[in-house]
C-alpha cells in the first residue's frame, strides 16, 4: 500500500505537471529531441566498432611453423623451448586467487590443429588452460606477451604465433587478399603493404601466406636439343625412369602381382654429380649426354599455390590491439589513401578485402534488409489496430531513441559497438514501440469517451505510468546480471544485453514525454489543414479520428 501511495504521490505532484509543461512547450521538446539525435550521430563516430569483442580466454596456443623440410628433432627443441619459457611465467605471475596460473598443457609435434588440421615434421603446437579469468585477475594477453619476451625469437622459424583459441568466424582482424599471374609481382606489393601495415601503432603479427617450398632442381632444355628432336617431356620421362624407375613388366605370382622395375644402380643414383654422366636418347635412337642438351638450376619451390578466379593468390594478414587500432578504421584509410597506388605501380594486380571485414559488410547488408522489413511489419501492424496511417509513424519515432539510447549506454561504460550489439538494437525495435503503443491506446480510449484532447493526454499519461516504467524496469532488471557477468562466456551477449537495457531506458523517458507532444503537434497539423480546407477552424477533438469510435458505437 505504501508503495503505491508513493507511486501516486510522485505522478500526481511529479509527472502530471511536467507533463503538461512539457506539451505546452511542445515544439521546444521537438526541436531538442531532434538536436539530440543529431548529436548522437556524430558522437558516434567516437564508438568503434568490432565484428566480435576481444574477450579474455581460458585457453593459450602457440604455433610455430618452420620451412618445409625441417626434421621433427628441430621441432621438438622449439616445443621444449616454448614449455620451459611458460615455466618461468608460471612462476612470476601472481594470481587473484593465489592458485597456479596454468593448469593443464598440451604440446604436438607434427602438426597444427583447428578448424582444418595441418600435419608436417616442420609443424609444431603448445596448448595452454589457464586458471578461469575469474580467479585468475590477469588478461591471457598479457601473459601472452610475458611468455612471447621470455622465449625470445625462435631461429629458423617461419612464423611463431601467440594466441588463443578462436570464438566466432576464424580469420584475423586484417585480411587483404593480392591476386595477379607474376608471383614474384604478387609478392613484391605483398612486402609493401607489410610495410605499410606496420606503420600503424597497434598493428600486429603482420605476414602473408606465401611459404617456399622445398630446393628442386628446374630443368631447361639448350638449342642443341631442339635440333635433336628432343622435349622437355623426353628429357623428364628419361630422368624419372633412371632415378624412380621404370615399369616394363608384371609377373603374377599365386595371388601377388609382382612389379619388376628398371633404374640405375645404387651407387649411379645417389648423388646429384651423377645427373654429368647420365646419358639422354634421342628419338633415332642415339645417345647424348645430359649436360649438353639441358641446363640444371638449383632453386626453392614452392610448397603451394593458392588461386581465386583463375589467379595466384597471395594473402597478408594482420592482428590490432584492442583500444590502439581499429580493424575497420585501417582498412578504410589503406582503401582510400595506399591500396589504388599500390595497384597502379604493379601491372596486373587485384587488392581485396576478405576475412572478417567482409564477414562484417555482409552480415550489415542481411542485418539492414532485415531491419528494414521488421519496421514495415511493424508499421503495418499498427496502422491496422488504430485504423491510422499517421499515429504508427509517431510510435515508430521512438526507434531512434532507443538507438540513440543503446549507442549512449555504449559510450557510457566504454564498450565498442560488436556485431552483437546490433542485433539487440534490431531486437530493440520490437521493443520500445510497446510501451508507446499502451501510452497511445490509452489516450485514444479517453477522447472517445469524450475527455478534451489536452486533458487526455495528461491523463493517459498518468494512466499508463505505472504499466510502462514497471515493464522497463523489469526488462532492465532481467539484464543487469549479464551486463555485470565477468565470464568468458558472457563476454559476447554483454553487448546486446546492454544494447537492449540502455535502449529501453532511454525509450521511456522519451516515450512518456516526447509522445504525448508528438500527438500534439499532430493534431495542430490536422487543425490547420482542416482550417485551409474549410475555412473552418475546428476543436482539437473534431480532427482525431478516435473521435469517430462514439459515432460507430452510436451507429452499432
Amino acid at each position: 500500500d505504501w508503495m503505491e501511495r508513493i507511486e501516486e504521490s510522485f505522478v500526481r505532484r511529479v509527472y502530471a505537471p511536467c507533463l503538461r509543461f512539457v506539451i505546452g512547450w511542445r515544439y521546444v521538446a521537438l526541436a531538442s529531441t531532434i538536436t539530440v539525435i543529431m548529436v548522437m550521430a556524430g558522437v558516434c563516430t567516437l564508438i568503434q566498432f568490432v565484428m566480435f569483442p576481444d574477450a579474455d580466454h581460458d585457453t593459450l596456443i602457440v604455433r610455430a611453423e618452420f620451412p618445409d623440410g625441417t626434421p621433427i628433432t628441430t621441432t621438438c627443441d622449439t616445443i621444449n623451448k616454448l614449455e620451459n619459457g611458460l615455466r618461468c611465467v608460471d612462476e612470476k605471475i601472481q594470481t587473484a586467487s593465489g592458485d597456479p596460473l596454468v593448469r593443464n598443457v598440451y604440446s604436438v609435434a607434427g602438426a597444427h590443429s583447428g578448424y582444418v588440421d595441418i600435419k608436417g615434421a616442420h609443424y609444431c603446437e603448445v596448448t595452454v588452460d589457464l586458471l578461469p579469468s575469474e580467479e585468475r585477475g590477469v588478461y591471457f594477453k598479457e601473459i601472452n606477451l610475458a611468455w612471447e619476451e621470455n622465449v625470445g625469437p625462435i631461429d629458423g622459424a617461419l612464423s611463431v604465433k601467440y594466441g588463443s583459441i578462436e570464438h566466432g568466424p576464424p580469420g584475423k582482424d586484417i585480411e587483404i587478399w593480392l591476386l595477379g599471374d607474376d608471383f614474384d609481382m604478387l609478392l613484391a606489393a605483398s612486402a609493401e603493404l607489410q610495410a605499410r601495415l606496420a606503420e600503424f601503432k597497434g598493428v600486429y603479427e603482420i605476414e602473408d601466406d606465401f611459404r617456399p617450398g622445398k630446393t628442386e632442381l628446374r630443368i631447361s632444355l639448350k638449342p642443341l636439343a631442339y635440333t635433336l628432336g628432343l622435349t622437355l617431356d623426353d628429357v623428364g620421362r628419361q630422368l624419372r625412369q633412371g632415378y624412380y624407375g621404370a615399369e616394363p613388366v608384371r609377373i603374377q605370382r599365386g595371388r601377388d602381382d609382382v612389379r619388376i622395375k628398371v633404374r640405375y644402380p645404387l651407387d649411379e643414383r645417389n648423388s646429384l654429380a651423377d645427373l654429368e654422366s647420365i646419358r639422354i636418347r634421342t628419338r633415332t635412337g642415339n645417345e647424348v649426354p645430359f649436360v649438353s642438351v639441358a641446363d640444371v638450376e638449383f632453386t626453392k619451390g614452392l610448397a603451394s599455390v593458392n588461386r581465386k578466379d583463375g589467379k595466384r593468390r597471395v594473402s597478408v594478414t594482420a592482428e590490432t590491439v584492442p583500444g590502439v587500432a581499429n580493424a575497420r578504421e585501417v582498412i578504410m584509410e589503406l582503401q582510400a589513401n595506399f591500396l589504388p597506388g599500390l595497384q597502379q605501380g604493379h601491372s596486373g594486380l587485384i587488392c581485396t578485402i576478405e576475412g572478417e571485414q567482409q564477414d562484417s559488410r555482409e552480415s550489415m547488408e542481411s542485418l539492414f534488409y532485415g531491419f528494414f522489413l521488421a519496421i514495415m511489419l511493424i508499421y503495418l501492424i499498427l496502422s491496422t489496430i488504430f485504423r491510422s496511417y499517421v499515429q504508427p509513424l509517431l510510435i515508430l519515432f521512438t526507434v531512434p531513441l532507443g538507438l540513440v539510447g543503446a549507442l549512449l549506454g555504449h559510450l557510457i561504460l566504454g564498450e565498442n559497438v560488436t556485431m552483437m550489439s546490433l542485433f539487440g538494437m534490431v531486437a530493440l525495435t520490437g521493443i520500445v514501440v510497446n510501451d508507446a503503443i499502451v501510452l497511445m491506446e490509452c489516450v485514444n480510449q479517453k477522447i472517445a469517451a469524450g475527455v478534451p484532447f489536452m486533458k487526455a493526454l495528461v491523463e493517459g499519461g498518468c494512466r499508463r505510468f505505472r504499466a510502462i516504467m514497471l515493464t522497463s524496469l523489469t526488462t532492465c532488471a532481467g539484464l543487469f546480471p549479464i551486463i555485470m557477468e565477468k565470464s568468458v562466456q558472457a563476454q559476447y551477449l554483454i553487448p546486446m544485453a546492454l544494447s537492449i537495457a540502455s535502449g529501453v531506458i532511454a525509450a521511456t523517458l522519451l516515450t512518456l514525454f516526447l509522445l504525448p507532444c508528438l500527438m500534439a503537434t499532430l493534431n495542430d497539423v490536422r487543425i490547420f489543414l482542416r482550417w485551409t480546407v474549410t475555412g473552418v477552424r475546428p476543436s482539437r477533438e473534431e480532427v482525431e479520428p478516435a473521435r469517430k469510435r462514439i459515432e460507430n458505437n452510436d451507429r452499432a
